[in-house]
């Protein structure tokens, strides 16, 4: 008998898990509406389908105050949209549908996230402007045109995903015709959904083109990455990879190309010790700029550039004021901005150019220009009396700044650049021939510049 019952409870224990796994991931969903609630979102429509094994839920949300909610995100962001953005934004209506087992912690929570409906001011721009496009756009929307898939674990707070594949192209009522294409946008991380601690994430294609009869401009990515590690807004390491980068605006006075095979950009911050310091890494394959005056084509182009002994509080303030200054440029928060970037300087730093180097420039196709190389190390002296210097004379800051150039230029580009007679008269002054190479080593120390050992006249 006792061995019965004790069989009957582990039986109606296993029985009842699906109900606690239900009420454990209900209580934590209702705990993030809850939340939502409070930064200016409210539940419009909420509907539950449940089984013994498997819940979903469909809820819209109205954003009621976007102002309020646009404050939540600026939490975990450095950037912040304008007022006349957010005020926009005010009605806009977003969907979730939430799936999940109710055997708690098997299957990861399924989230699909889709705008439904522009807010009322919007689509009333849209509506005057242009009805087509409006009835288009909200077909779009209402077929979940633009949708996000989410796979979270509750424990690990690892989550990966999509963004549905966009195919859109339309004719506006200025003739004007739209393009956009988005293909296999994918991510994962770890962390929270709104301010993950870890994010990568890649795409075949993301395009963007509008054309009308005078005007062409095109943007286009493919085979892009990224990756991010974030531990505070001034601690983070970043970094993006694409196989090929396009930017071309065709304009009838001032046309533009831009086209780079294989990027690699690596960005990283840091604050963790007395003093903050930035580093980037730039990296780009058969690099083309050409404009209505000339073509440049640069086989291989390299930058690596540090910042070191910044003021840690200064940047923070910088940062802090610049993303109030999208919305606000009131001569206050100017003076504030200039009151910021004086401390910075008044506590010194050092900036190191290691590298900026572009070899095998050709320039129209057929002129070689060969290689071009530069170093940098400046530094400026820590001043305690600056602020009150530059009320005096700006012009006295130049005594705080020490700063050595390296320039070595291949002969060939050497000649270019003297084609022009202005030009050629100065370089001649101060270059200095090696082999096949003209080197520069300019100096500025004391308010003084002096290009290889001779004043600068």
């Amino acid at each position: 008998m006792k061995k019965f019952i004790i069989v009957c409870v582990l039986l109606v224990s296993v029985a009842l898990i699906p109900f606690i796994g239900n009420s454990y991931v209900t209580s934590e969903i209702n705990n993030q509406v809850a939340k939502l609630k409070t930064f200016g979102l409210d539940v419009h429509n909420e509907k539950t389908q449940s089984s013994y094994m498997s819940t979903s839920k469909h809820f819209e949300f109205v954003l009621q105050d976007s102002e309020k909610f646009i404050d939540y995100l600026n939490q975990y962001t450095d950037k912040q949209l304008p007022t006349y953005t957010t005020a926009a934004l005010d009605g806009m209506i977003i969907a979730a549908d939430v799936s999940y087992s109710n055997i708690p912690f098997t299957k990861d929570i399924e989230v699909e996230i889709y705008p439904v409906s522009l807010s009322a001011k919007i689509k009333e721009s849209l509506q005057q402007n242009d009805a087509v496009f409006a009835k288009h756009l909200e077909s779009f929307l209402a077929s979940k045109g633009l949708l996000y898939h989410i796979n979270y674990n509750l424990i690990s707070k690892d989550f990966h995903g999509y963004v549905k594949n966009i195919m859109e192209y339309f004719t506006l009522k200025t003739k004007a015709k739209l393009l956009f294409v988005l293909n296999n946008l994918t991510f994962q991380g770890n962390g929270e959904l709104i301010a993950p601690t870890k994010l990568q994430s890649g795409a075949k294609i993301i395009k963007m083109q509008i054309e009308d009869t005078k005007e062409k401009v095109v943007f286009n990515l493919e085979n892009v990455k990224s990756s991010s590690n974030f531990e505070s807004p001034l601690t983070y390491i970043s970094t993006l990879s694409a196989a090929k980068l396009v930017l071309d605006v065709q304009t009838v006075q001032n046309p533009l190309s831009l086209n780079t095979g294989k990027l690699q950009l690596n960005i990283s911050s840091n604050d963790q010790g007395s003093d903050a310091e930035m580093h980037t890494k730039l990296s780009l394959q058969n690099f083309s700029l050409k404009t209505q005056e000339q073509a440049l084509l640069f086989h291989d182009f390299a930058s690596n550039i540090a910042i070191n002994k910044l003021d840690k509080k200064a940047m923070d303030d910088i940062r802090i004021i610049t993303n109030k200054m999208q919305n606000d440029k009131s001569p206050l928060l100017i003076g504030e901005m200039q009151k910021a970037v004086i401390a910075l300087l008044s506590h010194g730093m050092k900036i190191n150019i290691a590298q900026f180097q572009a070899d095998n420039i050709v320039r129209n196709d057929t002129q070689k220009l060969g290689d071009f190389k530069l170093t940098m190390d400046t530094t400026i002296k820590a001043d305690k009396d600056l602020a009150h210097k530059m009320q005096t004379s700006p012009m006295l800051m130049l005594q705080n700044i020490d700063s050595l150039w390296h320039i070595t230029l291949d002969e060939t580009f050497y000649k270019a650049l003297g084609q022009n007679p202005n030009i050629a008269a100065q370089l001649k002054k101060y270059a200095k021939h090696n082999g096949d190479d003209v080197v520069f080593d300019i100096a500025f120390k004391d308010a003084k510049l002096s290009v290889n050992g001779q004043p600068l006249k």
